[in-house]
């Protein structure tokens, strides 16, 4: 009979989408979820979980009866203003705290307040360790489908790694 490994992966961005969508939906305005990376002409504000990254199996048992399984899920949460440091000296700062916000509320919160076993509410292989990897910000001028300069946009690309013990099914 053979035996496979089912990865925790898919159920847990899944569910982590979920968490975020569900907070997302409570700000004012709401704030739209992407289960990949946008392109052009996107909203105001937006959170993207772009991919699984870094997966990997390492023996947990002897005789390779169990398995850790690692990996770490990306995302952006990204604001967008349509003012210039031209018009509004303060745009830089205020596309910051904006971002952030946008991030503790959407991402941080959903995650944080959600570290309960079933991890994130999630059934089959049950993660044992969450902990945020990294958020990195940074700023740019925006840019319209034509190419020109517009606004200022916010981005912080953030990472959750997440360990479980599979065992074969």
């Amino acid at each position: 009979m053979a035996q496979s490994f089912t990865s925790s992966a898919p159920g847990i961005f899944t569910a982590l989408q979920e968490r975020i969508e569900e907070v997302a939906r409570e700000q004012t305005p709401p704030v739209q979820v992407f289960p990949f990376a946008v392109g052009l002409l996107e909203p105001q504000r937006y959170i993207e979980l772009r991919e699984i990254a870094n997966h990997e199996w390492q023996p947990e048992t002897l005789g390779f009866t169990g398995a850790r399984e690692d990996y770490e899920i990306v995302g952006r949460a990204t604001t967008f203003v349509g003012d210039s440091a031209f018009s509004n000296i303060k745009v830089a700062t205020d596309v910051m705290t904006e971002t952030w916000a946008l991030f503790n509320a959407c991402v941080m919160g959903a995650v944080v307040s959600n570290r309960t076993n079933p991890f994130l509410g999630t059934t089959g292989p049950e993660v044992q360790i969450m902990y945020p990897l990294r958020s990195d910000y940074s700023s740019r001028p925006g840019t319209s489908s034509a190419g020109g300069q517009i606004g200022r946009v916010g981005t912080v690309d953030w990472a959750f790694r997440f360990t479980a013990i599979i065992v074969p099914a």
